[in-house]
């Protein structure tokens, strides 16, 4: 339910296919062993071991939910480690978005900048999530455009 409010946008042109939720719940069962070995890692952590993995199961989530829903449900997934963006934050990042399924190398070079940006931010308030921070920021100024 929480990704239709967050991704309104998709679900209000595309609608609510009849098996949604069965979908959703066949990826967190067939990727559930790597989803809970990542649940509590940070984006500090990010490592090029990590690449191909999050490549596939990025590439596997956008194909039920598209590359925006994708990237929400992996973040709330693993809220410190797996960054947020929309159509426009990619853009803004040089990470303009494809077909689904053809997004998950996008995907990987969008975390390892927001690796990157996360180094230069310096200490945040104690539990600050630092991804949602940056995705805060990136909404206000790629997104709405009030920056």
């Amino acid at each position: 339910m929480l990704l239709q409010t967050w991704n309104r946008a998709y679900y209000q042109y595309h609608g609510l296919p009849s098996n949604h939720y069965e979908e959703i719940e066949a990826l967190l069962i067939a990727h559930e062993h790597w989803l809970a070995s990542v649940r509590g890692r940070r984006i500090e952590t990010l490592s090029s071991s990590d690449e191909a993995e999050i490549n596939r199961i990025f590439t596997s989530f956008e194909g039920v939910l598209v590359p925006v829903g994708a990237a929400k449900a992996l973040h709330l997934l693993a809220p410190r480690l797996l960054p947020l963006w929309d159509r426009a934050i990619a853009v803004a990042y040089g990470c303009q978005l494809g077909n689904a399924g053809t997004n998950g190398g996008r995907y990987v070079r969008f975390a390892k900048n927001a690796k990157d940006q996360t180094a230069r931010v310096g200490p945040l308030p104690s539990g600050t999530n630092v991804l949602k921070a940056l995705d805060e920021y990136n909404y206000c100024r790629f997104t709405k455009g009030w920056m």
